[in-house]
């Protein structure tokens, strides 16, 4: 049997149950009490399968139901729906076979969420990388015209007006920049 139904557990229980009290019973007749009457030795047996089929019966459902409410609280991000919630258990069938097909169901879309996530990442980096770079270029420009305009280029007339020109066209680039990723962050 791989994985039994509550109810076969509860079954196989109850037999080797009532074969104990009835061997128990039948050695006691047999051995120690002869007065015994059978009616006992035949009867508190079957009492004692019918009492313990429901006392395992229902601990079993008790059990059961606890642990795989359990499992979907743990594997889902919010509390079971309500119709698992209240929902009666069938103890006929497969529970456990039925958990598990859903913990691989459920285990298969997180990896899948998760290589999403992964590639999303990635992207990320390298448009970050991109923007980055993009951004450098124009500003580290700006830095050389500055600076050559202050260790003397500024007193040139054709250095500093043509010096000036170039770091206002980068600027105008950073704004662009800016701009689009502000375009993009509004997407």
């Amino acid at each position: 049997m791989k994985n039994p139904t509550p109810i076969e557990v509860a079954r196989i229980a109850v037999v080797i149950l009532t074969l104990v009290v009835f061997v128990f019973l039948l050695i006691v007749k047999l051995f120690f009490s002869p007065q015994l009457d059978w009616y006992i030795v035949i009867g508190t047996p079957i009492l004692t399968a019918a009492i313990g089929y429901m006392v395992f019966y229902v601990s079993l459902e008790r059990f059961i139901f606890r642990k795989i409410k359990l499992i979907y609280k743990i594997i889902s991000d919010t509390k079971p729906s309500v119709k698992k919630e209240t929902e009666k258990l069938n103890l006929r069938e497969s529970i456990i076979d039925e958990a598990e097909a859903e913990v691989i169901e459920w285990k298969r879309n997180k990896s899948e969420e998760l290589i999403k996530m992964k590639k999303m990442e990635a992207y990320r980096k390298e448009f970050l990388g991109n923007v980055s770079h993009e951004l450098k270029t124009p500003v580290f420009s700006i830095q050389g015209y500055i600076e050559t305009l202050l260790e003397g280029g500024l007193n040139d007339k054709k250095i500093n007006k043509k010096f000036l020109q170039k770091a206002n066209k980068n600027v105008k680039r950073i704004i662009r920049i800016i701009d689009d990723l502000q375009m993009i962050s509004n997407i």
